[in-house]
């Protein structure tokens, strides 16, 4: 396998034996038999086989190669606006060819524009069956992909991951079965079955794709429910003063999602939980109540938007709900000027600030996340849908202490660290990084625990830990003057 033929595979996603037999068809062709031209219908894809009787460079009215074939039954033209010499010198007047293309009309009749050609004599059979048509990629042609999957399914591992039993009740044919047979159908199969999918074995692929799939989903479930949060307990003491102050009463899907989220919160193991639903469904209350459930439990919340007006819209809106409570309330944002950012910052910081708003796009949160700072984003769609991600940050013990109790020990705490030499240092540094214009300050040292667990789509190929790329390198590697090849950037 050459160089350029790996990197196409590469560009296509494949990587190993497994990736090839399962880089299925999008669609066939019948190549298993050959109509005669005069039974030709307009619209209809045929194979055609016949000799060239003539063949010229036409310029008008737009510059074309014509061909005229010809058979025992009649003669139809194949017509190239696009050619290579090397076609030039192929399609010949004397060359007996086959040409698979949809048939229409022409200046002199039944044509087929750019069909597919290829040389043959009067011994060369016809394909016994269904010619597949593969995704594919620029430089990488059909009959090099064919090559390399016929290659694959002899190597690669079919084997059974289930017992049969699993599979008899379903009336679902074999792993390597399916393989086999959507890679080269019969003739006598309905091109229907195949392409919409409906076929036995093409359900059996569906059926092992969405076992993985759960499989992955469960593995990551059972993972994340390994993993330690703190229990965001409800103290009933600020949630209810809120919906107290509200002058509206909460609807009953509200009240659902909100009870949803506090139970979530209370476990002790982080939520995975989006909340949607339309502009003006009530979103931001739910979000404030669950924030106000960290902050009960002595921890601030960060709220972040993904544009500096949504950002500030959530400010106001809080800062009305929140403020009466006695709760402040921090706003960063970079077109603020440095005074204002350090003063949030410092709030932030000291613990004054329980709550923190901040705009923050889609790169700036990922950058967060790979610096360790997990984070709580609420995403609204401008038009039909908002996302709220919520998490909170230990800055205080886990004992059910009062809000007071909580920031008056979070500031002792933050003072006490800010009288140590390392933690000077550390805040002249950010106070040289908040001068930049982004925003961060402070709020980068506030660690978050997160409360969203992205799971990823695992496919089926993914369960098989053979790789003939890695195998191609070693045996490279190991002939003289072999070079090896890369496949670190292969996508699974």
């Amino acid at each position: 396998m050459t160089k350029p033929v790996l990197a196409g595979l590469q560009k296509l996603g494949i990587s190993d034996l497994q990736g090839l037999v399962l880089h299925m068809p999008l669609r066939y062709v019948d190549e298993t038999h050959i109509t005669a031209i005069r039974d030709l219908r307009l619209g209809e894809p045929a194979q055609v086989e016949g000799e060239v009787v003539h063949a010229e460079v036409s310029y008008k009215p737009r510059k074309a190669l014509i061909v005229r074939l010809h058979d025992a039954s009649g003669d139809i033209f194949l017509r190239f606006l696009n050619f290579y010499p090397s076609q030039t010198a192929t399609l010949k007047v004397g060359a007996q060819i086959r040409a698979l293309g949809e048939v229409r009309h022409g200046f002199f009749g039944y044509e087929m524009v750019h069909p597919q050609i290829r040389v043959v004599r009067d011994t060369t059979p016809v394909k016994e069956t269904l010619t597949p048509v593969y995704p594919t990629t620029a430089g990488l042609g059909q009959a090099t992909i064919r090559k390399w999957v016929v290659w694959a399914l002899q190597y690669a591992d079919t084997s059974e991951a289930l017992p049969a039993n699993i599979y008899e009740p379903l009336r679902l044919p074999s792993f390597a079965q399916s393989l086999q047979f959507l890679h080269h159908p019969s003739p006598d199969i309905s091109l229907q079955t195949l392409e919409d999918r409906s076929h036995p074995c093409w359900q059996r692929l569906v059926f092992d794709e969405l076992l993985a799939q759960q499989l992955s989903m469960r593995q990551h479930y059972a993972k994340r429910r390994g993993l330690g949060a703190p229990k965001l307990a409800p103290r009933q003491q600020l949630v209810p003063a809120l919906l107290k102050s509200l002058p509206f009463s909460l609807t009953k899907a509200q009240l659902k999602a909100s009870q949803e989220i506090s139970r979530d919160i209370a476990q002790a193991y982080p939520m995975q939980r989006l909340l949607q639903g339309d502009v003006g469904s009530g979103k931001t209350i739910v979000a404030a109540m669950a924030a106000l459930q960290a902050i009960e439990n002595g921890y601030q919340v960060a709220m972040m938007a993904p544009t500096e007006i949504l950002a500030e819209q959530h400010y106001k809106k809080m800062q009305s709900w929140l403020s009466p409570l006695g709760i402040q309330i921090a706003w960063l944002t970079g077109s603020q000027s440095k005074k204002e950012r350090q003063a949030a910052n410092t709030a932030i910081h000291s613990g004054q600030a329980m709550l923190a708003v901040r705009f923050a796009d889609v790169h700036e949160m990922q950058a967060l996340m790979e610096r360790h700072v997990d984070v709580l984003r609420i995403q609204q769609q401008q038009q039909q849908q908002q996302r709220l991600l919520l998490a909170s940050s230990p800055g205080a013990t886990n004992k059910p202490i009062s809000y007071a109790e909580a920031v008056l020990k979070q500031r002792q705490q933050q003072q006490s660290s800010r009288n140590t030499t390392k933690d000077k240092a550390q805040d002249d540094k950010d106070e040289k990084h908040d001068g930049d214009g982004d925003g961060d300050g402070d709020l980068d040292r506030v660690r978050l625990q997160t409360c969203i667990v992205p799971v990823p789509h695992a496919p089926l190929g993914s369960l098989v830990e053979a790789s003939f790329m890695q195998k191609h390198q070693q045996k490279q590697e190991q002939q003289p003057g072999g070079t090896g090849t890369r496949s670190d950037d292969a996508q699974q």
